[in-house]
Parts: structure tokens; C-alpha cells; sequence
């Protein structure tokens, strides 16, 4: 991991993720796109927590409501999906798988890269992991072949 300005910086996000930030990088919960936009080029991403990787873990696919409308969100949670979200965030859900948040987090990870690569992933001015409406048949494919294979 480099940062083009000199300075790396760590933090636990969501209590189970480590992220590493460069100096620049505090923006990346502000709710200025551009700055958001130059945080992520300097972040070096994200692995969980050693002491959370055999934790019962849920990934899940939502209707999700914030300010800016409803939109698609792809995520993972320790929590049931209730104690996660505030009242009213959840629209609808739409898939879960239940596994250990290791294994939930790298195939969360592994399919938010897919929807990036694809187009399908954008960011509203209050949360991340929201996915166009586009990629949801690929990822309702994904849930179903893993709850076929459990």
C-alpha cells in the first residue's frame, strides 16, 4: 500500500472491516461526490477483521430508501437485518444467504467488484453498495446457485 501523499492511516468500519485510508482519504464519509470520488483512488480496500471471520454473518440484497430515493444495496451484517437498518430504510428484501462473515464478505466483495466493472455500482449522497437496477438479475442468479449449493 502507497499514498501519493505520504501519510496512511487505519479504521474499523462497521465494527468487523479494517480499512486502510491515505491521509486524504477522511472525505471518503463526506457527502461531497468529488471528494468521496478521490478517497476511494487512494484507499487500498478493505479485509475483515481477524476476530469477526467466523462470526454468523448475512449477506443480503435490499429495497433501500434514503433521501435520495429508493435504490438496490448489496451488504453485509453481523446483525439481523432489522437491528441493522433505522425504520423505514428497508423498502423490501429481496435475497439473504447466512454464512461466516469471512465467507460473506469475500463474496460480497467479489460481486461489488463485478457490478463495478460492469457499470452497475454507484454510491447515493448517504450510503455505498447500491446497485443499479441492471445488475440485479445477475446477483439474484448468485444467491440462488449459493443457497443451492448449501
Amino acid at each position: 500500500f502507497s499514498c501519493p501523499h505520504g501519510v496512511i492511516k487505519e479504521t474499523t468500519v462497521l465494527r468487523f472491516v479494517d480499512r486502510k485510508y491515505c491521509c486524504k482519504s477522511q472525505a471518503s464519509k463526506a457527502h461531497d461526490r468529488k471528494l468521496k470520488q478521490k478517497a476511494a483512488m487512494c484507499s487500498s480496500g478493505i479485509r475483515i477483521r481477524e476476530e469477526h471471520k467466523n462470526e454468523n454473518g448475512i449477506l443480503y440484497l435490499i429495497r433501500y430508501l434514503d433521501n435520495d430515493g429508493i435504490h438496490f444495496k448489496l451488504g453485509i451484517t453481523m446483525k439481523t437485518l432489522k437491528e441493522r437498518f433505522h425504520k423505514g430504510e428497508i423498502v423490501s428484501i429481496i435475497d439473504m444467504y447466512c454464512n461466516n462473515m469471512e465467507t460473506c464478505f469475500n463474496l460480497e466483495q467479489e460481486q461489488l467488484k463485478y457490478a463495478k466493472e460492469n457499470g452497475w455500482r454507484y454510491s447515493s449522497h448517504s450510503t455505498t453498495e447500491l446497485i443499479k437496477p441492471e445488475g440485479i438479475p445477475y446477483l439474484l442468479e448468485v444467491f440462488s446457485k449459493l443457497k443451492s449449493s448449501q
